[in-house]
């Protein structure tokens, strides 16, 4: 939108909606601004009680994501993660995972698709199994 010179910024439900933790696209029409998206994903149900799980195994979890921080923290907060690294490439999760290896911790990983394809090609020399990508989400009617 700044590209094409049209204004964002006074868009009241955008940054309430980015406040709230959703992704904001913007639709604009021969050069006007005509619309917003707020785009969240939902947690599946069945997702507090597996980190529950995995808590009481004495694991830490920690979110390393594409998303924006607020969509992150959002989530976070929901989920009770308190390790969140948030707006990072593939190659950035992979730096992460790296770090956290050679800093003597065992990593295993769960990733939904194609941004974490860097991550399934690395070894995981610290970890003593190597988890299979998980299915991509699916959108719900």
């Amino acid at each position: 939108m700044r590209e094409l010179g049209i204004g964002v910024e006074r868009c009241t439900r955008g940054r309430g909606a980015r406040a709230k933790g959703a992704s904001v696209v913007y639709l604009a029409v021969r050069g006007r601004l005509a619309g917003v998206l707020a785009l969240a994903d939902p947690i599946k149900p069945t997702t507090p009680a597996a980190l529950a799980e995995l808590r009481r195994a004495g694991l830490h979890i920690v979110m390393a994501t594409g998303d924006s921080l607020p969509t992150a923290r959002r989530v976070a907060t929901e989920l009770g993660i308190e390790d969140v690294h948030a707006a990072l490439q593939p190659a950035d999760k992979l730096a992460l995972i790296e770090k956290l290896q050679n800093e003597g911790h065992v990593v295993a990983m769960a990733g939904d698709g194609i941004n974490d394809a860097p991550r399934w090609r690395a070894p995981m020399s610290a970890s003593p199994w190597a988890p299979a990508p998980m299915s991509p989400c699916r959108a719900r009617p």
